[in-house]
């Protein structure tokens, strides 16, 4: 968390801010391109061109001083739907194409079941959102959820599954493999210094026997 005191005004707002300016944002896209057309204004908002504001909201988040932050998105609602996140994530692409096939059906791109559509229809805006959190609700309770618990389960008595298994194996060949490389130059190291000791007991033998030899 940003200490708030010390944070800019900018970032202490950071979601106030942020989503006004992409309240603003979205007027002006719908002005600009009104049919919804993948043209390059759309391709530059969905390839990061509303970067800055989403980094404004997340600033505004983290110094825990943004009303929007601390009173509206703590609430139990937004809490819900942040749990349902990922599952909405996943499931947007498989309910919008079930919904374009049955719902847009003078699309050639929703009935070959491609995302390529374009959803203007009134009828598909309405219901695509609430299928989509019910969608993601049943995968997140009956799916994520008991697999998430098992998860826990097993970390906490001290299960192993099969990655965990083969995880523990790579990790000792590897280190097997170290200690003998280890030993291997340690073994090098020894010969070398053997080898000098050798040479160095010649040189002064020789030495010994050349002074024996002056002075006799």
């Amino acid at each position: 968390v940003l200490r708030a005191d010390l944070a800019p005004f900018v970032f202490r707002f950071g979601c106030c801010i942020g989503y006004a300016l992409w309240v603003c944002f979205n007027i002006a896209f719908f002005l600009v391109n009104p049919t919804g057309e993948h043209n390059l204004f759309y391709m530059f908002c969905h390839n990061g061109g509303i970067a800055p504001l989403i980094a404004l909201v997340l600033l505004g988040g983290a110094t825990g001083a943004d009303p929007l932050a601390n009173y509206v998105f703590q609430s139990k609602f937004f809490r819900s739907l942040g749990q349902l996140s990922y599952s909405q994530y996943l499931l947007q692409m498989p309910v919008g194409i079930f919904l374009a096939y049955y719902l847009i059906p003078d699309s050639p791109a929703a009935q070959e079941r491609r995302f390529d559509f374009n959803p203007t229809k009134p009828a598909f805006l309405t219901s695509f959102f609430p299928l989509l959190v019910l969608c993601a609700y049943l995968a997140q309770r009956f799916i994520e959820r008991p697999y998430t618990d098992w998860q826990r389960h097993r970390a906490t008595s001290g299960i192993l599954g099969a990655d965990d298994k083969l995880i523990a194996k790579i990790e000792a060949r590897i280190a097997a493999r170290k200690r003998r490389l280890e030993a291997k130059a340690a073994g090098i190291d020894g010969d070398s210094s053997s080898d000098e000791s050798s040479e160095a007991s010649s040189d002064d033998e020789s030495s010994t026997s050349d002074s024996s030899r002056d002075a006799s």
